[in-house]
């Protein structure tokens, strides 16, 4: 039996042949809608395998697959009678590895878990610029698209990428990017053994659906359509929420995809099942200053709820201290309450972390962390800590530790380090104040490095998810997750948005990414501004006055 649809969803559930471009908002069930289609179009065709589901990411997808078995019944799945689901990458890695069993040339793969791409990089950056890299500057070069041309400011970084591709063609090696571009090639050949691959795959499937289409490059969006020969292309998007342009993210092509399909019908997932109506207007009312979107008339039918709260605080330790207070408030009101401290970068964890471990507060890490010793100048104030504690027969409190540093030019240090790796002065500004709430919070050198220890001890560990009500993410990894509350940190100038997003795509960008931590939230939701070296942030001057208009 079909699972209960509202009216809309059940419209696009049934909706069989065609193109069809579906525009889901935050919690509006877009994954429900699209699996309970996969499971009607399998049935009334007979050929499920003939069905082909391309996701974002393997979570996705193995959600999506796991949810279609519940709903067929596992006697009903097995073997080849089942839709295909794969990633993007996965499906374009299939066609390449077809068109090698056919010319028996082997490219090597740089991704998986041996980290290829991830070594390679590291080693061409101590070459280049004979120092070693923290893991956050890695990540940012190893995300960058191939045809990005906004790079980060990272040393040297157009060289190391150049001696990187350049390392690339000599040795036959394929990384995420080549795999897109090179099965983009296979199918627009006119080359024999091309061609015959490219019959193979424009004739598999009778159906293709695009989950997550924002988040496609034009080519991936391509080849979506190549292989959709017969027209027959479901996509689910929310251009809203498209937050990887700097990994070379399309959502215009969801407007050109109307173009490329004149017959195409477009539907719209509007109701949220997920926020309060005070969380789903303002955010409505937040996202809509951007000029490149869709209109969409957004709603929820659940309690109103309390409104957004801006919070300024005086610095990076008093909005840390805020969160540590009202996060203990609600878990007393709602002991089973999911909690999300969500930021635009992983270097804002870092003091909230040293708070909560202080106290005594559990929390849990969704993605990467940093470990503190691979923080940029961090890890050489804990080497000299750590030096003190080992080789002195007298050890002196962290706070005249501190002072004495502070002396030798501690943050005058770290200001020119800031400038010599392009960092701006926010970075300056977290480290600074986390290395004073580390010293003058703690009793002796001994103490404050079992705090650093407990803090990197959280970040390695698997919780699962029931284990703690709060979880630290950055706003990029807690897409398509969910809390109770939200408390977005850090909305300073310069950091959320970034300092090079004054304008244009760049701050409407920032601005989808905002509004991803904004609807991640089921009831409170709150947006904190320690002031800082560059001030408030466009974004809290926003929220405000929308705040007070709906009051």
């Amino acid at each position: 039996m079909d699972r209960k649809l509202d009216e809309m969803q059940e419209k696009i559930a049934n909706h069989i042949q065609g193109a069809v471009l579906t525009l889901a908002g935050p919690g509006s069930g877009k994954t429900t809608v699209l699996t309970e289609r996969t499971v009607r179009l399998a049935r009334k065709t007979g050929t499920p395998e003939r069905i082909l589901c391309v996701t974002f990411t393997n979570a996705a997808g193995n959600e999506m697959r796991n949810r279609y078995i519940k709903a067929v019944g596992s006697c009903n799945a097995t073997g080849e009678n089942i839709p295909v689901f794969k990633t993007v990458h996965s499906f374009c890695n299939e066609i390449i590895k077809e068109y090698e069993n056919i010319t028996h040339i082997k490219y090597t793969r740089l991704e998986g878990t041996s980290g290829g791409k991830e070594k390679l990089i590291v080693e061409l950056y101590k070459d280049i610029n004979d120092s070693h890299p923290d893991n956050n500057v890695i990540e940012k070069i190893c995300s960058i698209n191939v045809n990005s041309t906004d790079l980060p400011e990272i040393k040297n970084v157009k060289k190391i990428l150049e001696k990187y591709k350049s390392y690339k063609e000599k040795n036959r090696l394929i990384d995420f990017d080549d795999m897109i571009i090179f099965a983009k090639k296979i199918l627009t050949s006119t080359q024999k053994d091309m061609i015959t691959v490219k019959e193979k795959y424009c004739h598999r499937f009778d159906y293709v659906q695009v989950d997550e289409a924002q988040d496609l490059t034009a080519e991936q969006f391509g080849i979506m359509e190549i292989v959709a020969a017969n027209g027959n292309i479901f996509v689910v998007a929310d251009d809203d929420q498209s937050i990887y342009g700097f990994r070379g993210a399309a959502p215009e092509c969801l407007f050109k995809f109307q173009k490329d399909f004149p017959d195409c019908k477009t539907y719209y997932l509007s109701r949220n099942y997920r926020s309060t109506k005070n969380i789903v207007d303002c955010s409505l009312k937040f996202i809509s200053q951007n000029a490149e979107r869709f209109k969409k008339d957004l709603y929820s039918r659940n309690e109103k709820g309390p409104l957004p709260k801006v919070k300024i605080l005086k610095n990076g330790i008093k909005q840390a201290e805020f969160l540590l207070k009202e996060t203990k408030k609600l878990i007393k009101q709602e002991p089973n309450i999911k909690i999300g401290i969500l930021y635009r970068n992983n270097i804002s964890g870092l003091l909230p972390s040293a708070v909560f471990v202080s106290n005594g507060l559990d929390y849990k890490c969704n993605g990467e962390f940093y470990k503190t010793n691979e923080v940029d100048y961090l890890d050489e104030i804990i080497s000299e800590m750590r030096t003190i504690e080992r080789s002195s027969v007298f050890v002196p409190f962290p706070s005249k530790i501190l002072r004495k540093m502070k002396e030798n030019g501690l943050y005058e240090k770290i200001e020119n380090h800031c400038r010599e790796t392009g960092r701006n002065m926010y970075y300056k500004d977290v480290l600074g104040e986390f290395t004073e709430y580390l010293c003058s919070r703690t009793e002796s050198v001994a103490h404050m490095i079992s705090v650093l220890d407990k803090i990197d001890n959280v970040s390695a560990k698997k919780y699962s998810d029931d284990c703690t009500a709060v979880e630290f993410s950055t706003v990029h990894s807690s897409k398509g997750l969910e809390y109770d509350a939200v408390f977005i940190i850090d909305v300073v100038k310069g950091e959320f948005p970034g300092r090079k997003a004054n304008v244009g795509k760049a701050l409407e960008e920032e601005r989808r990414l905002f509004y991803v931590a904004m609807t991640r939230a089921r009831k409170y939701l709150y947006v904190l501004c320690p002031q800082r070296t560059d001030g408030e942030s466009t974004f809290v001057t926003e929220l405000k006055k929308i705040a007070e208009q709906a009051d």
